[in-house]
């Protein structure tokens, strides 16, 4: 079992050469400030080269904000995941077996539910103001918006 929380602004700065990011990309969780994620896990394996993984992933992000020196005191008093903008619950069962020595074969079957929201009430200054379908473009590819059932199949040799 895994709970990661991540307060607002945590990542951010108000110097871009500050920021937690390299090239462009955020270091650190991928969900970024004001969200949280809770993740369980059971593995088991019934015999010898065969594994199985039942896992539940259940991720939220809040209300996003800038870093405006301003009003920082402003921002972060705001109420942690004050609107809750994006969910993702996932289950996932995973099956490998060995084939031979590091050499496996996977299956993997995924169903998620990925929903988002729009922003309610008033804004604090530095608060990012977008439409719930801004917030699945910009967390989530068109592909796995909404309810899906993803089904992976795969070879994995020498690892």
């Amino acid at each position: 079992a895994e709970f990661t929380s991540n307060d607002i602004i945590c990542y951010k700065h108000s110097y871009a050469f500050l920021d937690y990011t390299s090239n462009g990309y955020q270091l650190g969780s991928y969900l970024g400030d004001n969200a949280q994620e809770l993740y369980l896990a059971f593995s088991y394996k019934p015999i010898s080269r065969l594994s199985t993984l039942l896992s539940y992933t259940h991720a939220q992000h809040g209300n996003d904000y800038q870093y405006i020196r301003k009003n920082i005191l402003g921002i972060i008093s705001e109420p942690f995941m004050k609107d809750v903008v994006w969910t993702n619950e996932t289950i996932s069962l995973k099956d490998m077996y060995e084939v031979f020595n590091n050499a496996n074969i996977i299956l993997q079957v995924d169903w998620s539910n990925i929903q988002t929201s729009d922003i309610a009430g008033a804004l604090v200054p530095g608060e990012v103001w977008q439409t719930a379908d801004q917030y699945r473009q910009m967390y989530t590819p068109t592909y796995l918006q909404g309810k899906n059932t993803t089904i992976t199949v795969g070879l994995n040799y020498g690892f």
